[in-house]
């Protein structure tokens, strides 16, 4: 699990986010739909970083929810048409991958992109 973790790491917190990872010891977990535990044991780690608790805890959902094949709407039962719109945002890229994602893109009504600022 920790692999997946640090696969999760974003520009300038990348430092903090290895600092945590040098700390967690997932192996008292066999089981990533323990979030509650996982989470209360990442509070141990880093009590006063909600950020990096935050991130934990989106990564966990977004595994149990590969792993349950399921989008977390279904799991918890909400009517994603009665739901807030949510944005997807699209990396700079190749034209031929940004043409791609904005085809991916078609569930969204918000749509971002990063552009590099010079």
């Amino acid at each position: 699990m920790v692999k997946l973790l640090r696969r999760h790491s974003w520009g300038s917190r990348t430092i903090q986010w290895q600092s945590f990872l040098s700390k967690v010891d997932l192996s008292g977990f066999d089981d990533p739909v323990e979030l509650e535990n996982i989470l209360a044991y990442v509070d141990q780690i880093a009590p006063d970083s909600r950020a990096v608790k935050a991130s934990v805890d989106i990564v966990l959902q977004d595994l149990v929810g590969k792993i349950m094949q399921q989008p977390w709407y279904k799991i918890w039962g909400l009517d994603p048409s009665k739901t807030l719109n949510t944005s997807y945002t699209i990396r700079i890229d190749t034209p031929e991958v940004v043409r791609q994602k904005v085809k991916e893109t078609a569930p969204y009504k918000i749509l971002n992109s990063l552009a590099k600022f010079m």
